[in-house]
């Protein structure tokens, strides 16, 4: 629920010029009393304001999202995500599970905002065991190639790109009482930033695994883990390993080596 703060403001009310004036008697005179000296801590500015931060509730958007056509969510069962740091450069892979709770084939719009100047390198769907890669077109190409495909009741498993870094994609099918596996990867220049993968705003989920691969200043190697069961997130994954700007440039091409330790 959103939470506006608010301003409480005192009024002073009084005749305005012109209007009569009550005949009751006036009050009697205040006693004229000396002031009380209050002593106080550091020095004080006449008419000093002070500001106060109060927190203000706000909800936050959960990072991605997978709802059925009929606008209802489904259920985000697992999060089982991987990343590598080196330098600035930083390469992640998402794998996450929703579940059909319904006895119906369902079809449902994938949705995902990636951190500015992410570049997304794969997008895929699995189907009846199957992992069926998407291609990565603009939203009006896409809307086109969809509708055709989808009287032969095929999905052409296709990611869309919006403004802001916005991405999404038509999910079909999803079968009854099933899960269906998405995988997202995408690669990033952290630019001095720190690596943080969003996991607030996300249901509570089965279970959540995150697993960050890195090398220090030094260049020993650091991994990070985060690991919970039935959990709603309530912060991200924020990588404690610090980064350096140092990378092999040429032109607008940056080049890094990355890889995944084994599981």
């Amino acid at each position: 629920m959103n939470v506006r703060p608010f301003v409480a403001a005192v009024v002073l009310l009084g005749c305005q010029s012109g209007q009569v004036a009550s005949s009751a008697p006036p009050p009697p005179a205040a006693k004229k009393t000396e002031p009380s000296v209050v002593p106080v801590r550091g020095a004080v500015t006449p008419m000093q304001m002070v500001a106060v931060d109060v927190p203000v509730a706000r909800d936050v958007a959960p990072p991605w999202t997978l709802t059925a056509s009929d606008g209802s969510g489904l259920v985000l069962t697992r999060v089982d995500a991987k990343a590598v740091v080196q330098g600035p450069l930083a390469f992640t892979e998402l794998h996450l599970y929703f579940h059909n709770a319904e006895d119906r084939t369902r079809e449902g719009t994938f949705a995902i905002t990636l951190p500015s100047g992410a570049a997304v390198s794969r997008f895929a769907m699995e189907t009846n065991g199957q992992m069926q890669e998407a291609e990565v077109v603009e939203k009006a190409v896409a809307r086109r190639i969809y509708d055709d495909f989808l009287h032969r009741k095929q999905d052409p498993a296709l990611l869309e790109k919006a403004a802001g870094n916005q991405f999404s994609a038509k999910v079909f099918p999803i079968p009854g009482k099933s899960e269906k596996h998405l995988v997202l990867s995408f690669s990033q220049e952290l630019a001095g930033r720190g690596y943080t993968l969003p996991l607030r705003g996300l249901p509570q989920t089965e279970r959540v695994d995150v697993q960050l691969g890195a090398l220090t200043l030094d260049g020993s190697p650091h991994t990070q883990t985060l690991s919970e069961k039935h959990w709603t997130p309530d912060r991200d994954f924020v990588a404690v390993v610090p980064t350096t700007a140092a990378a092999v440039t040429s032109g607008g091409l940056v080049v890094g080596a990355l890889a995944f330790a084994d599981s």
